[in-house]
């Protein structure tokens, strides 16, 4: 699940991209053309970034790691990259932002930072190492000081927790520091591997445990290749800021235009799969379940829901992954109603919302459509519930989905 990534590129980037948009696919392959040195990445984190084997016996820093494999997907595509190892095993991020100055010794084109599983750690006291505040703040922090430095951000959720056995060390405590670092990418406009969800995704069918996670924290060859091909996903999607040459202010980032674009046009679902943050969200449902399109949810798992002592209105935030043409919004209830009356906006700035409309749920069986009489471009989809039918402030949802053309 991949967010935004950098709106200008450092005058002497070394690389030009060409990109070439398929008519049927959703992102284009990257083809350098002239390249006169490697792509300079900084990998800035803790054991996983580092590599640290899941039986110690061994480090995954070389062939195995997600460093080495993002490397090898990169090459294949035509791009000469170097990745500097800045993982520290046993870190937080405050133990990082003593030695955050050594990022810039190397000079990056980019910097993908990845903490929250050591900074989670719960204490005798019950509170976690960092608290989710200072946690915010530090990221924020790196994230301000690369991008004054045009040095392009990729911020990374810490993979899950295949169980709740270590009482130090469980979801609950992870939960705030991914949705800390999923909001800080949406507020600061760059680029997200949502680790977290990928990792569930990717254990749907299988023991995460198992076949991604065997010492419970740090991933193994196949986890560490998950996150290598999230990250390859930033480069290789045409509609990331770091691909995209709209107010670049460096020339030397070129982008084909679409010439089907006026030929080709379908509709997409542009929500699937995409980040969200809310003002307000009950622990036991799964995280993504509101774009996962699943429209008739199963179960509370499946299903988006809030707890029952929260204000209205309650909120939804759903970034689309760079700008996108938009022809209408659709929503979808749960069985039990729990939504009534819902307001839809769209941005392209986060914060800068314009309405779409409003209206009342009546049937659960029947989602609300709001469309617009001609396309829009935007990149922010906020919906807000004003109330519900029940006697609590509970609300559930089952499905957002964001149409547009290509």
């Amino acid at each position: 699940m991949n967010i935004n990534y950098k709106t200008t590129l450092a005058a002497t980037v070394k690389f030009v991209f060409i990109i070439s948009l398929a008519a049927v696919t959703a992102c284009a392959p990257l083809i350098p053309a002239q390249a006169a040195g490697p792509l300079k990445i900084y990998a800035f984190g803790d054991s996983i970034t580092y590599g640290f084997a899941p039986t110690a016996s061994r480090s995954l820093t070389n062939s195995d790691s997600f460093r080495f494999l993002l490397t090898q997907m990169l090459a294949e595509a035509g791009i000469d990259a170097r990745i500097v190892n800045g993982g520290v095993p046993g870190e937080t991020i405050e133990d990082a932002n003593a030695r955050f100055e050594k990022v810039f010794l190397e000079n990056p084109d980019v910097a993908i930072v990845m903490f929250g599983t050591n900074d989670c750690v719960a204490l005798e006291s019950g509170r976690s190492k960092v608290s989710k505040e200072n946690y915010m703040k530090t990221l924020e922090s790196f994230v301000s000081r690369l991008k004054e430095k045009n040095i392009a951000v990729i911020l990374m959720t810490p993979p899950p927790l295949p169980t709740n056995n270590i009482k130090i060390l469980t979801n609950r405590h992870l939960m705030p520091y991914v949705f800390a670092a999923r909001e800080t990418a949406i507020k600061n406009k760059v680029d997200l591997v949502d680790n977290y969800m990928n990792f569930n995704d990717a254990a749907e069918d299988k023991n995460l445990m198992r076949f991604f996670l065997p010492d419970a924290i740090h991933p193994n060859a196949e986890g560490h290749k998950l996150i290598a091909e999230g990250l390859f996903e930033i480069f290789n999607d045409a509609h990331s800021h770091y691909n995209r040459s709209a107010g670049n202010k460096n020339t030397a980032v070129k982008r084909q235009a679409d010439k089907s674009e006026d030929t080709e046009k379908y509709y997409i679902n542009f929500a699937a799969g995409n980040n969200y943050i809310e003002s307000a969200k009950n622990n036991n449902c799964r995280p993504g379940v509101l774009t996962d399109e699943i429209i008739k949810p199963s179960g509370f798992s499946e299903t988006y829901f809030t707890s029952d002592n929260e204000e209205f209105p309650k909120w939804i935030i759903i970034d689309l992954g760079g700008i996108r043409k938009i022809k209408g919004v659709r929503i979808y209830n749960t069985s039990s109603l729990d939504a009534r009356n819902v307001s839809v906006f769209y941005a392209r700035e986060f914060g800068d919302y314009n309405l779409i409309g409003e209206d009342l749920f009546t049937k659960s069986s029947t989602p609300l459509d709001f469309k617009f009489n001609k396309t829009v471009t935007a990149r922010y989809i906020k919906v807000a519930i004003e109330d519900s039918y029940g006697n609590k402030n509970k609300v559930s949802l089952a499905e957002i989905e964001v149409y547009g053309t290509r």
